[in-house]
């Protein structure tokens, strides 16, 4: 369907400065992996279904701020959906709640790219991806994970 909806922009104090778009393996997130409710600071995980291949990487999107505990908390109060890659539109877009969309970054060339192989992968593992929050690239510890499960028809 065609989607018309005008994303919003995040407020200023809870824009990220810098993102990345990288991947986890799939076993990660299964029973005994490295990712569990005890380690991603604010968030949710979704369930992962059995019958997706072991070996497979989830896409994600990293969100780094010096202020990542504040955007976490805020991401915590939003029914947080999915994030998306508007091709057409070169955009980040993050769906929150019943129908808001906020506009997350707009992408260049090089940020396109990564931004179809980030939908590529979402489809092979039926919607399977992830958002983290941290303050740079050497934050071992995540303000806020969310592993999320895109619905067709969002």
């Amino acid at each position: 369907f065609l989607d018309i909806r005008t994303p919003v922009k995040l407020p200023d104090a809870l824009r990220g400065e810098k993102y990345a778009f990288v991947s986890l393996p799939l076993a990660e997130f299964k029973e005994g992996g490295g990712v569990s409710e005890d380690n991603i600071g604010v968030g949710r995980l979704c369930p992962v279904d059995n019958d997706l291949p072991g070996d497979a990487f989830v896409q994600g999107i990293v969100l780094m701020t010096p202020r990542a505990n504040a955007l976490a908390s805020w991401l915590g109060g939003t029914e947080v959906a999915s994030l998306k890659c508007d091709l057409r539109r070169r955009t980040l877009v993050m769906e929150a709640d019943i129908s808001t969309q906020y506009l997350m970054a707009k992408l260049n060339d090089e940020q396109r790219s990564e931004g179809k192989v980030f939908e590529q992968g979402k489809e092979q593992l039926r919607g399977l991806h992830f958002v983290c929050v941290q303050k740079d690239e050497e934050d071992d510890e995540p303000a806020g994970f969310w592993l999320l499960r895109e619905m067709k028809g969002m």
